[in-house]
């Protein structure tokens, strides 16, 4: 018994000495806009910071690229194009890539 618990014990203190794989970047728009994202790739969250907003969103899982949502925020991007919505409603992105894309689409 004293055996099972201390292997419980040395896995728990393992885990919690391990660091989070953060990546942290600034992405400035064609229109002098930015927005900060931190990666926690561990917890698979990120941190979205814009306008003054704070936004938490959780990992989805994307055919490629990223895709992050929670409460109406949409984080997705592909090599150097990111797009944020809220509601539906685009508040940043870095190209009209994604207007090209969903044109096609709606065809």
């Amino acid at each position: 018994m004293k055996k099972i618990i201390l292997v419980i014990l040395a896995t728990v203190m393992f885990a919690s000495c391990q660091k989070d794989e953060i990546v942290e970047t600034v992405i400035e728009n064609q229109n002098g806009e930015k927005i900060e994202i931190v990666f926690n790739n561990t917890r698979n969250i990120a941190t979205v910071i814009f306008q003054n907003d704070t936004i938490l969103l959780d990992g989805q899982k994307p055919a490629s690229g990223i895709w992050y949502e929670k409460d109406g925020y949409e984080l997705r991007g592909k090599g150097e194009e990111i797009k944020l919505t809220r509601n539906g409603k685009v508040v940043y992105q870095t190209s009209n890539y994604f207007d090209a894309i969903n044109s096609e689409i709606e065809k």
